[in-house]
């Protein structure tokens, strides 16, 4: 038993961030539902997949000055809204995180 413990909080955090992750889809497809089912129309801005600078660490600076820059230079040339979840058409919201 004494061997596993160290694996324990690895797996933990492992879990909590992967429930994180899906409760955030889920709550995306709730208010795609909803919207439809009220008719108005969603408005989703997303990271996409021609994004490719990747995340190192959590809260990397370099990182999240990149990604805000792209979203600037993307917004500043009339950024198109989304109308529906990324995985509905397709796409993938977000770079795949290296360690």
């Amino acid at each position: 038993m004494s061997r596993l413990r160290p694996v324990v909080p690895e797996i933990t955090f492992k879990a909590i961030a992967g429930l994180l992750e899906y409760q955030g889809l889920d709550d995306l497809y709730r208010i795609y539902a909803v919207c439809q089912r009220d008719g108005t129309d969603l408005k989703l801005a997303y990271i996409p997949k021609t994004f490719t600078e990747p995340e190192r660490t959590d809260f990397d600076r370099v990182y999240m000055q990149k990604l805000y820059d792209f979203g600037f230079v993307d917004a500043k040339a009339g950024y198109h809204w989304a109308k529906q979840p990324p995985m509905l058409v397709g796409q993938e919201a977000t770079p795949v995180k290296t360690q």
